[in-house]
């Protein structure tokens, strides 16, 4: 059974892996958080008028307008699941969004509350059927 200071190395290497995750997803965007979420609003606004061809339309009509690279763009959203303007919100923003309220949760947490109560928890073996594969 892992000491109570193991535990809490372990919970803070987690917590630095999950935020340099969300920081890895930031550094990647080519396009600035604002940018983004006009995109994000440009497309919705234009499939309430025409719906989604599967191909991302709205989101080349918005980069051309802006004069933002397309091709590089357009690469990071189909990276993130966004290969078509339906897609681009259904992935991308949704990713994009939870990252964003992840890190306001993250900023104010108590850390220290929370380990209290990991360090309740019993070491124990899995219950049949929950060992990891």
């Amino acid at each position: 059974m892992p000491s109570s200071h193991e535990k809490k190395r372990r919970r803070e290497l987690l917590a630095d892996f999950k935020a340099q995750e969300r920081a890895n997803f930031r550094a990647a965007m080519p396009i600035s958080a604002e940018i983004l979420r006009e995109l994000f609003f440009f497309i919705e606004r234009e499939m309430g008028k025409t719906g989604c061809n599967h191909c991302p339309t709205a989101a080349r009509k918005f980069l051309k307008s802006h004069d933002l690279n397309e091709k590089s763009i357009l690469d990071w959203l189909g990276e993130h699941g966004g290969f078509c303007d339906c897609e681009i919100l259904a992935n991308v923003r949704e990713k994009w969004e939870s990252n964003a309220e992840v890190e306001k949760r993250a900023a104010r947490a108590d850390w220290e509350a929370f380990g209290a109560i990991l360090d309740k928890v019993p070491d124990v073996p899995p219950m049949s059927g929950d060992e990891l594969p």
